[in-house]
């Protein structure tokens, strides 16, 4: 009885894992590779922990530098953070700076490694993503909102499309449906020469999706999105 009990523990702990307590490691590439660790635990404060959370340098004048910003009477000495474990709640949100960025930043984490819940980046959740999230050269916010309940109308069809120019263009994004209809369009909208990246996730329905991207009325780009689990 007594294994009996302990196989029907380590089921339960699998099929239901500890919500109150995780870790995620962000890797953030802008031609500097840093690692930022969020989370939530039950021995944690919102403010500065000393076992927990992880103090940055002093940011640097020049180069990518990505950080949590700390507001602390306490550590006041601390203004910025490469780890920020909150207390455990059902709702935290995160705001990470991205400061001196000169190139399209990418995000990576472990898929696996993802809590139970709503994790979502910029408003895409992460469960829905390969492990991988373009960011803007030209955004310096990258927000992390985690929800223990995940919304009802959370879509399941995040896509992340990546286009290369080799001059500062007007560029135009065209988003259509497999019958022509036009799902969405964004632009025109002036890009800098180099390689960026627009995240897609506003489909109303399942289905295969096809994009175009146009610089300067030319174009450049063209590909298929399938979308499965929107409503």
């Amino acid at each position: 009885m007594k294994y009996v009990l302990i196989i029907l523990l380590v089921i339960f702990a699998i099929a239901f894992p500890d919500s109150e307590n995780w870790h995620l490691s962000i890797w953030l590439d802008g031609g500097i590779l840093y690692e930022v660790v969020l989370g939530m635990d039950t021995s944690a404060t919102d403010g500065f922990d000393v076992k927990l959370d992880k103090p940055a340098p002093p940011v640097p004048p020049a180069g990518f530098f990505p950080y949590f910003p700390c507001n602390d009477k306490k550590y006041s000495y601390l203004p910025a953070l490469w780890g920020d474990i909150r207390h455990s709640a059902d709702d935290v949100k995160w705001t990470i700076i991205l400061r001196n960025t000169t190139v399209p930043v990418v995000a990576e984490w472990d898929a696996d490694s993802l809590p139970a819940g709503f994790l979502a980046i910029d408003g895409t959740d992460l469960h829905t993503l390969n492990g991988q999230y373009g960011i803007p050269r030209d955004d310096t916010v990258l927000v992390v909102e985690y929800r223990k309940h995940s919304p009802a109308k959370a879509l399941n069809s995040p896509t992340t499309i990546r286009f290369s120019l080799g001059k500062s263009s007007q560029v135009i994004i065209t988003i259509s449906d497999r019958d022509g209809n036009i799902a969405e369009k964004v632009g025109p909208k002036k890009y800098s020469a180099g390689e960026h990246y627009f995240n897609w996730n506003n489909a109303k329905k399942s289905g295969v999706y096809i994009y175009t991207i146009e610089a300067d009325s030319k174009q450049i780009a063209t590909g298929k999105i399938v979308v499965m689990g929107a409503k």
